[in-house]
């Protein structure tokens, strides 16, 4: 909650970037609010900042811990790297897909 009050601030002050929204979506994957970390991304998808690679793996990682490894499978496909591809594979371990883990290589 606090992450987001932060966010909210940041954001009425005009200095909203794409660190202060990555951190927050870090906060949702540690509080277990995956949506939320998906809003958060999808804000960055409509305009300024642009999402980057933390911010698809911070959301891959909020959906892994929320055992939400189809979404996070589909984040992947969205912002192809190395780094998003083994979070992805994290999220399948985690639910024990993996078939799915496999088909990522």
């Amino acid at each position: 909650q606090q992450a987001m009050a932060l966010l909210a601030e940041a954001h009425d002050r005009g200095s909203l970037g794409t660190g202060t929204v990555n951190a927050a979506i870090n906060a949702c994957e540690q509080s277990l609010r995956w949506q939320l970390a998906l809003v958060l991304l999808e804000s960055l998808l409509e305009g300024q900042p642009y999402p980057d690679e933390i911010s698809y793996c911070a959301t891959i990682g909020a959906c892994a811990a929320a055992t939400e490894w189809a979404k996070a499978l589909e984040l992947s496909k969205d912002f192809t790297s190395a780094a998003t591809l083994s979070a992805a594979m994290v999220a399948c371990e985690v639910r024990g897909a993996w078939e799915q883990a496999l088909a990522l290589l």
